[in-house]
């Protein structure tokens, strides 16, 4: 599964392939967006937007191919919202799913959202509610002063030993309030959530979760599997959540305010887990102040690619002040890329069980192949691609991790939201890669929105206005074009910037002559490559911003290498490396945690050009190890194979 279109979904929605287009597919998303960033009190709007994942997928992501359908004053909820959606599907909507413009029908695929507005559309409670999924029927526990969270162990086979009370895995022991006897809950289909809207209409209150009718129960076609979970703001949920855990008291920024060790003491008190700690020692998730020091530490030591935020600043990271990571972006690499190695040596229980969630999301969100390699694997070169196979596989690896946080973390504090990730592997499987619908394109298109408002005290009028004309300046130009004349093209590889006479070694000579190249007449060294629309430049070891760090593949195996110089020989590019050593894995089979070390003498089968075809586009950020010898490798997309 490559893209959207591989999908099982897709194919039920969108039916078969057709010589002439036919059918669109668009995906939905409304969030709340505020009119001034500056002028909280100026209020917010709700744009209704959708992507055309009909597009290719170079092109469905760019703002300047998504519209906005209506807008929708922040203020207004439940049946004052709704008659938006009611008006949409009666006057718009219907008609163009059933016959469409000039016989191309307009099909809705799936509707993303965060949180609080996946509430608001289906008409259910909220996330800290009794029922706090809308895609199974799981309740919450009772705790010692309000609701628990967890409760991911009913997500095992019945008869697994990991539902028991307490159990040890690895040599670490994780404990619960319980041993967990409930069977797996029930899914929400269309037909159970239709006989519990009809019970919470007629007893007039809540039923499972449901207040009333989805504001697009007038859409033809709109299921419930339409809702998916968005991975941004599970993400980014899920990074606060654990360091706040981590760090607990602090000095700036979210870590000011933290109140809650004396809260969980007395919970693990009652539920009698985590003895240790209620006699006066250090939580077993707490790193202590001198284990944050080296944290600290080991982030600002880093080396970071370009075109991505430095999350420390001023001499300090992330780990001591909060507001290194304001974007969402930014908690998603910490927790994806960053914890599973900065966390190397500490904590080792929740370690372990980081590692095993964050290992199952790359996974599920795919493996990115190098150029030459997605074109023997027939794939889209630059796409997150994943078997479908394993997705089941990955699925129960993913909530085997969340078992073990709940088992090592206070359970009083795990996120809600955290719960959407036990169905990640479900909706993959039907809907395609998470990332493919995720909130970050439609977050992008929020931030230009927000620039076409000329006057705050009329924003929605003037917004409106504005995006009428933005709209029909975008459909003369596309009217004016031909087919071949559009600006955008697909991720290729290619050399940019200044350039100058390189003179070859013997050994490179020898090198471009194996790959297929004996004119050796003109050869141009550049500095900068973009391998599949990433950026990488050469001669950068050892620098803050070092992006010569590079990912291919020898004998099926991840290997990494440093740029010298990147080469133009005969019209082919090429790449001048040094070869780190083999990646060790310390937590092997999971290959999250990378080392290297230089090497002084050079394998005979290590070439010394390769083509930036067989570059793996992924951007790769570099620790160096306290020995100074070692290093730290972390790439931000797919995974090591060995």
């Amino acid at each position: 599964m490559s893209d959207v279109y591989d999908s099982p979904r897709w194919r039920e929605k969108m039916g078969a392939p057709t010589e002439t287009l036919t059918r669109i597919g668009v995906q939905y998303c409304v969030d709340g967006v505020s009119i001034s960033s500056r002028r909280p009190a100026a209020g917010s709007f709700k744009p209704w937007q959708l992507l055309n994942l009909s597009l290719a997928p170079w092109l469905r992501y760019k703002t300047r191919h998504m519209l906005v359908q209506m807008l929708i004053p922040a203020e207004l909820k439940s049946s004052a919202a709704a008659k938006y959606y009611d008006w949409a599907a009666e006057y718009e909507m219907n008609d163009l799913h059933l016959r469409g413009v000039s016989g191309v029908r307009v099909l809705l695929y799936g509707v993303t959202l965060d949180a609080p507005g996946r509430r608001e559309l289906l008409n259910m409670q909220t996330v800290s509610a009794f029922f706090p999924c809308p895609h199974c029927l799981h309740t919450a526990q009772p705790g010692r002063g309000k609701q628990c969270f967890g409760g991911y162990r009913r997500f095992l086979d019945v008869g697994s030993p990991w539902r028991q009370r307490r159990f040890v895995y690895e040599g670490y022991t994780y404990e619960f309030r319980d041993d967990e006897r409930r069977a797996p809950p029930v899914v929400r289909t269309d037909n159970n959530v239709n006989t519990m809207v009809r019970l919470a209409i007629t007893r007039n209150r809540p039923v499972c979760g449901h207040k009333g009718q989805p504001f697009l129960h007038k859409w033809s076609a709109a299921d419930w599997d339409r809702s998916m979970c968005d991975w941004m703001h599970d993400m980014k949920c899920m990074c606060e959540m654990l360091l706040k855990g981590l760090v607990g008291k602090g000095n700036n920024g979210m870590y000011k305010n933290w109140s809650k060790d004396q809260a969980h003491r007395q919970d693990c008190f009652i539920f009698e887990v985590f003895a240790n700690w209620h006699e006066g020692s250090l939580p077993p998730w707490r790193l202590s102040q001198e284990a944050v020091r080296i944290l600290d530490m080991r982030v600002r030591r880093m080396w970071w690619p370009h075109y991505m935020d430095i999350l420390s600043k001023d001499g300090h990271s992330f780990w001591t002040h909060s507001d290194r990571i304001y974007k969402c972006a930014n908690k998603f690499y910490v927790l994806m890329v960053l914890l599973p190695t900065c966390l190397h040596g500490f904590v080792p229980a929740v370690h372990k069980a980081i590692l095993l969630i964050c290992n199952a999301l790359r996974h599920l969100d795919g493996q990115v192949f190098s150029a030459a390699e997605s074109a023997r694997r027939g794939v889209l070169p630059g796409s997150h691609t994943i078997p479908k196979q394993s997705i089941l596989y990955w699925g129960k690896q993913l909530v085997r991790g969340l078992v073990l946080l709940e088992g090592s973390f206070p359970v009083s504090l795990l996120n809600p939201n955290m719960h959407h990730l036990v169905h990640y592997a479900q909706q993959t499987a039907l809907a395609g890669l998470l990332r493919w619908v995720a909130m970050w394109s439609f977050e992008r298109h929020n931030k230009q929105l927000k620039t076409l408002i000329r006057n705050p005290q009329q924003a929605l009028a003037t917004l409106a206005n504005n995006i009428h004309m933005n709209i029909a300046i975008r459909q003369m130009s596309y009217e004016e074009r031909s087919p071949d004349n559009f600006e955008e093209s697909r991720p290729s590889c290619y050399l940019n910037g200044r350039n100058k006479s390189y003179a070859l070694s013997q050994q490179e000579k020898f090198r471009l002559g194996m790959l297929g190249i004996h004119c050796l007449d003109e050869v141009r060294g550049f500095d900068v490559a973009y391998v599949l629309g990433l950026h990488f430049k050469a001669g950068e070891w050892g620098k803050r911003r070092c992006g010569s760090v590079v990912v291919t593949q020898r004998g099926g195996c991840s290997r990494y290498c440093i740029v010298k110089k990147f080469l133009k020989v005969q019209g082919q590019y090429f790449a001048r490396v040094m070869w780190l050593s083999t990646p060790e894995y310390p937590y092997d089979p999971i290959r999250l945690v990378v080392r290297v070390r230089m090497v002084r003498q050079v394998e005979e089968n290590d070439p010394c050009v390769i083509h930036i075809n067989t570059i793996v586009p992924c951007r790769v950020s570099v620790l160096p190890d306290t020995d100074g010898i070692h290093f730290f490798v972390m790439r931000d997309a797919g995974y090591d194979r060995a």
